[in-house]
């Protein structure tokens, strides 16, 4: 028997794993666009501590970031690709974040020190856009770090995205957070550990841009570091991430300089300052690797993208999300999109075109988009796809009966769009999480098939199997006769019945 029940509830949102050059591998992750490739630690620094696979272009024993800027193939002029950016040497990239006067840093290819536990907990291939998540808790704060690296396969930059959530019941205030760079551009082709280092801008009145930059001395390869934020600072100078605190970077103290140039075998940094994140809320900052300088001003652009919480639950501009039931209202929120006018669209779906939250009711597969003006830093924009998914289908078959000890085989039917397949009960199933199981339970069970699409949208349908018992027989009183004669058996019990052996017997 079929059956169609539909799936009330919140959004369930899946990733769909496609074949991808982003994966997994111990405990760092790698991305590998078409002309970036980057590894990620443990400890959510840059620079994994092991080497990449075999696809990948590493200069040195495991993997910072390498660039084909020219974008004229991996093994095309002179230098073939730039990079590895910071490996060389004595490797140095990492991040700290500071509370008040008390400061936590994750930093290098060995992570040492990493003061901030945590852990690389997923990575993503859709649309074009390779994603990879790690997340850690702050020591002594009710602080959760996540980290998303943003690759887009065809671009030559990549985007850092930091949130930091406050879990606790009260307010964090004078906090900060610094990502540190040695960079080595040339090194690993001129053997030349030094670059040019120049504060190319800093947020003032009339700009909200921060950006650094490097450059090799012998083949000009290329690293700006930088964001669209009015909280955001840029620096060179020192060299460890530990030399100084995110406020000293900020600030441009303590060994580090906010303006000017300087040639030297020397840190760039960049640093935010976010004066308060309230009991229960996220704030989040995000800044940009930049690996060419034909994309800068792309590069700093895509730092300003708003990412949304859609019923409460974090997404990624730009992410599509999955919905098991059309008509169902739906929340979405601007994360940190407070200071922006925000307009909607498409605004037929929504309950009103403007401010930071709106709710939609959609019928199928749609994208809506906002855009915020107002602030120094210019237009901004965020999106998000919602896919009505209306696949979910189960068929568990026809209802069955058999004696007691016997067994049947179940087929079940999940659509075009089968993927998972769930049987409950389990007793008396081969193998519950496959379409067609081994059934042999001992008494009459109804068994509940739940299928979920590849959208992760579930249907459920049942099927009974009714057991009968065996039946009690009697085969009469024993007998005897003569030679010749013959006796008259007399069975009781059952319906039908066969004796044996055949020998002698009329039937």
């Amino acid at each position: 028997m079929k059956s169609f029940v539909r799936f009330y509830g919140l959004i369930t949102m899946l990733i769909v794993y496609q074949y991808a050059s982003a994966q997994i591998v111990g405990s760092n992750v790698y991305l590998k666009g078409n002309f970036v490739e980057i590894g990620v630690n443990q400890c959510g620094a840059y620079g994994s501590d092991e080497s990449p696979p075999a696809e990948y272009h590493p200069t040195e024993a495991g993997l910072g970031f390498v660039a084909d800027g020219d974008l004229d193939g991996w093994d095309e002029g002179d230098p073939e690709y730039c990079g590895d950016y910071f490996v060389p040497g004595s490797p140095v990239e990492g991040w700290q974040i500071q509370v008040g006067s008390d400061v936590y840093t994750n930093t290098d290819q060995y992570c040492s020190p990493a003061m901030v536990p945590g852990d690389v907990i997923s990575y993503d291939y859709s649309g074009g856009t390779y994603t990879a998540v790690w997340e850690g808790d702050v020591p002594d704060y009710d602080l959760t770090l996540t980290q998303t690296t943003i690759l887009k396969e065809d671009k030559v930059y990549f985007v850092t995205m930091i949130q930091l959530c406050n879990d606790g019941l009260t307010d964090i205030e004078e906090v900060y957070y610094n990502r540190n760079v040695d960079p080595d551009n040339d090194q690993p082709w001129s053997g030349d550990f030094t670059t040019d280092n120049i504060i190319v801008s800093q947020p003032n009145d009339t700009n909200c841009t921060a950006l650094v930059t490097s450059e090799g001395l012998t083949y000009g390869c290329f690293l700006g570091m930088g964001a669209k934020n009015p909280n955001a600072r840029v620096s060179y100078g020192n060299f460890s991430t530990t030399a100084g605190s995110p406020e000293n970077v900020y600030e441009g103290t303590g060994g580090y300089s906010s303006s000017g140039s300087s040639v030297g075998d020397i840190a760039n940094s960049i640093a935010f300052y976010i004066p308060i994140i309230t009991a229960g809320s996220c704030e989040t900052v995000t800044f940009a690797y930049i690996l060419d300088p034909a994309d800068l001003d792309e590069a700093l652009d895509a730092t300003l993208d708003y990412n949304l919480t859609v019923n409460d639950e974090f997404i990624l501009s730009g992410d599509t999300i999955y919905s098991c039931e059309p008509g169902v209202p739906i929340t979405i929120e601007i994360e940190g999109g407070e200071d922006y006018f925000w307009t909607w669209t498409p605004s037929e779906i929504l309950d009103t075109d403007t401010g930071f939250v709106v709710n939609a009711v959609i019928d199928e597969t749609t994208t809506i988009s906002a855009t915020g003006i107002g602030g120094i830093c210019g237009e901004a924009t965020s999106e998000i796809t919602i896919l009505i998914d209306n696949s979910e289908y189960a068929d568990a078959g026809a209802d069955q009966s058999f004696c007691y000890g016997l067994s049947t085989v179940l087929n079940a039917d999940g659509g075009e769009h089968e993927d998972l397949f769930s049987w409950t009960p389990s007793t008396g199933l081969s193998d519950p999480n496959i379409s067609n199981p081994i059934a042999s339970p001992l008494e009459t069970t109804t068994y509940t098939l739940t299928t979920t699409t590849i959208y992760g949208c579930p249907e459920t349908d049942e099927i009974t199997i009714t057991v009968n018992p065996l039946p009690t027989i009697d085969a009469g009183d024993d007998g005897q006769f003569c030679i010749d004669g013959e006796y008259q058996l007399g069975a009781t019990g059952a319906v039908t019945y066969v004796w044996s052996p055949a020998d002698g017997l009329n039937n």
